[in-house]
C-alpha cells in the first residue's frame, strides 16, 4: 500500500489509463464507489475480504447501476482520506482507500462532541455512572453517505 501526506493508506486494485487522464486537486470526478468492512484477512487494512456497507452505481444498492457521485476533488466535500487518496489515481481505474478515524480521515468531528445520555446511570441505579450518544461526532455532510 502507499500512504498520503495525512497517513492515509490507499492501493490500486486495478490501474487505469494515465492517458485517459489522472485525477488532481480542483478536478470534477465522477465515481462510482463502495463503503466496505475490511474482513479478518485483511493484514494491511486494504487487501482480503471486505463486506459491502453500502454503494453507489453497483447496484447493490437503491440507485441505478451507472450512478455516479459527483463532487470536486481537494473542496473538502469528501473525507479527507479520499479527499488525498482519489489524488494520482488515472481513469478508469479501482483503487482501495482506508478511511479510518485516525487523524481526523474520516467522518468524526473533531473534538469532545459525544451527547451526555444522563438518564442512563438513575435507571441502572449506578447515579454517578453516564453515556455518551457517539452519533453526534458523525459529520454528515461529508462524502460519501448512504441514499
Amino acid at each position: 500500500y502507499k500512504l498520503t501526506s495525512s497517513g492515509a493508506r490507499y492501493k490500486d486494485m486495478k490501474p487505469g489509463n494515465e492517458s485517459d487522464g489522472v485525477v488532481k486537486v480542483g478536478d470534477d470526478l465522477k465515481i462510482r464507489y463502495r463503503v466496505m468492512r475490511s474482513g479478518k484477512r485483511s493484514y494491511d487494512g486494504l487487501s482480503g475480504e471486505a463486506t459491502t456497507l453500502f454503494s453507489l452505481g453497483y447496484g447493490e444498492d437503491d440507485g441505478p447501476k451507472d450512478a455516479t457521485l459527483n463532487a470536486t476533488i481537494g473542496q473538502g466535500r469528501f473525507v479527507k482520506a479520499l479527499d488525498e487518496g482519489l489524488v494520482g489515481m488515472a481513469v478508469g481505474g479501482v483503487r482501495r482507500v482506508q478511511v479510518r478515524p485516525d487523524y481526523g480521515l474520516g467522518w468524526k468531528k473533531e473534538g469532545k462532541c459525544a451527547e451526555a445520555i444522563g438518564a442512563v446511570g438513575v435507571v441502572a441505579g449506578l447515579p454517578a455512572a453516564g453515556a455518551e450518544r457517539e452519533s453526534a461526532c458523525l459529520d454528515t455532510s461529508l462524502l460519501p453517505q448512504p441514499i
